[in-house]
């Protein structure tokens, strides 16, 4: 729920003045401060924006998350990839005990603000939001933003793909095509430049030494 509201209140708004804050004013003092808050008049409902609110929300994953880098290199792993509200490391040969470990600190539950765990064989990352992850039972987890499911993961293995997309009502009213709103057309998308946030590696994990790469884990030392 957290991850997916917060953008909603950092959509672009008018707002021109940003006021600097020092948390002993009292945080619920600085969400309802009107300088920190945009609405959008020209739709109907409530488009209010509040700086405040995602930038408290990422700074904390941030402090979590670095949290977590540093447990998970006391037992030996290494961090693999990491998002806003995930993280993707390896393990040593004692997999059991390294989450029991890791769940003295970081409880994986259902309650909102919780962890939750997944265990994977194999990582493929191509990019940023970018990535195949490989199960144990031989079962294929693409991940790659803007791309349709079903085209992720020939998207990522050869670098393009086609599919059917629709105009969305807010671009169709500002198209200076006339372009009808729910008009299909058939789109095709090609990765543009290289993976640049860390060093890539060959991956062996699918067989094909020089199609599928990793990159070189993250060391706080």
């Amino acid at each position: 729920i957290l991850n997916s509201t917060y953008g909603r209140f950092a959509l672009h708004g008018g707002m021109k003045v940003l006021k600097e804050y020092d948390y002993s004013d009292g945080f619920y003092e600085i969400l309802n401060d009107d300088e920190l808050m945009y609405k959008d008049m020209n739709f109907s409902g409530s488009n209010s924006v509040n700086y405040a609110i995602p930038i408290f929300i990422t700074a904390n994953s941030r402090i979590l998350l670095y949290n977590l880098f540093e447990e998970v290199q006391k037992i030996g792993g290494d961090i693999l990839y990491t998002d806003t509200d995930s993280c993707y490391f390896t393990l040593t040969n004692n997999v059991e005990k390294d989450i029991k470990k890791i769940e003295k600190h970081f409880p994986v539950n259902n309650f909102l603000g919780s962890y939750s765990l997944e265990i994977y064989k194999a990582m493929d990352i191509y990019n940023v939001k970018g990535y195949i992850l490989y199960d144990f039972d031989s079962n294929v987890k693409s991940v790659c933003k803007g791309i349709p499911k079903d085209k992720r993961f020939e998207f990522l293995t050869t670098g393009k793909t086609n599919y059917n997309k629709p105009v969305k009502l807010r671009s169709a009213l500002r198209s200076i095509d006339d372009v009808p709103a729910n008009f299909w057309y058939d789109l095709f998308v090609k990765r543009q430049g290289e993976y640049t946030k860390r060093k890539k590696i060959p991956a062996t994990s699918a067989g094909k030494i020089g199609s599928f790469y990793n990159t070189v884990p993250v060391n706080l030392a």
